[in-house]
């Protein structure tokens, strides 16, 4: 029995690497997605910008064509002035004029403005491209890293299985079987050492009786706490 759980302690070597390796492998697609979606919200932010950029222009050329309209038709009034045959109809159209002029004053500051606020919406839209560039360009570096780190690990999981069918061979089957069914609940391990009479795996402090019957090594034991196999080290044991 003894023989059989130093060898499982060799195999468990082999197989937590291999269970950390994989779930490196799972965790590796889901970094790639949140350099992705770090990508689509950068863009998204761009989008926005430029949207702002298009409704600022438009209402700066609204406002253009509404003094161009102003002026032509200020233009013809003023013409129309020297037509006119009575000081009523004079007065009246010189009135008009003033008010196109008022307008034309308040469409050329809200002109100013807008300019001012074309430039401004421009400057954002600059740096969240700039933020765009960069986030993408970290997202090539990101996936290249990663793609190529998924290529190694799937060939040390390779190594590492073909070594671990060496390590294997010479277990009690009914043994490996219990031992693997339990590593595979448990994140690669499914034995554990009795550390200071406690399991030093889940950390429980085990009964007298249980830490005997593994010293006797006459049948598997397993922690009542975590179920992983438990084993006394003797090298450790002989040493104190």
């Amino acid at each position: 029995m003894y023989q059989d759980i130093k060898k499982l302690k060799a195999v468990q070597e082999l197989d937590r690497e291999i269970y950390l390796l994989s779930e490196e492998q799972e965790r590796i697609p889901l970094e790639i997605k949140d350099a992705e979606d770090n990508v689509s919200m950068h863009t998204g932010r761009v989008n926005g910008a430029e949207e702002s950029v298009k409704q600022v222009k438009l209402a700066l050329n609204e406002k253009e064509l509404e003094l161009k309209e102003n002026e032509a038709l200020r233009q013809k009034y003023e013409a129309q002035l020297n037509v006119i045959k009575t000081n009523k109809e004079y007065s009246a159209l010189q009135s008009e004029i003033r008010g196109l002029k008022a307008d034309a004053s308040a469409v050329e500051d809200a002109i100013i403005k807008l300019m001012d606020d074309v430039e401004n919406a421009e400057k954002f839209l600059g740096m969240k491209k700039e933020a765009l560039d960069a986030a993408k360009g970290e997202y090539d570096k990101k996936k290249q890293e990663l793609e190529a780190k998924v290529e190694e690990n799937k060939k040390r999981i390779a190594e590492l299985n073909e070594a671990r069918k060496g390590k294997i061979v010479d277990i009690d089957p009914k043994i490996l079987a219990q031992y693997e069914r339990i590593a595979k609940a448990r994140d690669g391990l499914g034995i554990s050492e009795i550390v200071n009479d406690s399991c030093y795996a889940c950390r429980m402090s085990l009964r007298a009786q249980t830490v005997n019957e593994v010293m006797k090594a006459e049948d598997l034991v397993f922690c009542e706490s975590c179920s992983r196999i438990l084993y006394i080290d003797k090298a450790k044991v002989d040493k104190e």
